[in-house]
């Protein structure tokens, strides 16, 4: 039988996730050329490995923060509502 090795070794972060880390106060500018994309992926990753979270959650909170708050406006029903700089705008 195969065997599968599930964990990502890479985070695919889009704008969203940049997004989401700036506003969070992750990283300090929106816009990242593709070293930065990656340090960023690998940040996550080294962070979620010391916290016992796998990259594919990692990857999927992500996801779900931007389809489910950040997309839909519902920055106050957010879990990272505290930390984002959202609530500096209202």
């Amino acid at each position: 039988m195969c065997k599968f090795n599930d964990k990502l070794g890479y985070i695919p972060l889009d704008r969203h996730d940049i997004e989401i880390s700036y506003l969070n106060n992750i990283i300090d500018d929106r816009k990242l050329n593709n070293n930065q994309i990656e340090e960023l992926s690998s940040l996550y990753i080294k962070s979620g490995e010391k916290l016992g979270i796998d990259a594919n959650l990692i990857d999927k909170y992500l996801w779900n923060i931007s389809n489910d708050f950040c997309n839909k406006k519902k920055c106050t029903n957010c879990p990272l509502y505290d930390d984002c700089k959202t609530k500096e705008d209202s």
